[in-house]
């Protein structure tokens, strides 16, 4: 190895040391990512199921959901590290709006009429869904 060689990982190092704790909301944006991307592998690979504590985090939600909130904690990360204060929050409210549209409608398969087999899609949803 040459002295260039460490100066410049050096570099690199003290570059991503200076991103991640440019302020508190950088490094908490990018831990949570890190966290949502690490139980997106665990979900996907299914390396959980011994444990059951971790079972239920791992599937309390798909893998792509995981997934989209690793990818919203980054992007918020990215927000709050250009200072952008009123914007780094709206990924968020994205992540939960999709989150609870795709919970909401998780079970439309199943409103079905018994008595008919025709599909029930009245005013009163709340009744049928959950």
């Amino acid at each position: 190895m040459t002295k260039d060689t460490i100066t410049i990982n050096a570099q690199s190092l003290n570059s991503i040391k200076k991103y991640f704790f440019k302020n508190k909301f950088v490094l908490v944006f990018n831990l949570i990512a890190l966290i949502s991307i690490i139980i997106w592998l665990l979900n996907i690979l299914e390396l959980s199921s011994k444990m059951g504590f971790l079972t239920s985090i791992v599937t309390l939600f798909s893998p792509g959901l995981w997934l989209f909130l690793g990818i919203v904690f980054i992007l918020s990360g990215v927000l709050a590290y250009f200072e952008k204060w009123k914007l780094m929050f709206l990924p968020i409210i994205l992540w939960l709006l999709v989150t609870t549209a795709v919970i909401r409608t998780s079970n439309m398969p199943n409103l079905v009429n018994a008595a008919t087999g025709e599909a029930v899609l009245g005013p009163d949803l709340d009744p049928f869904l959950f």
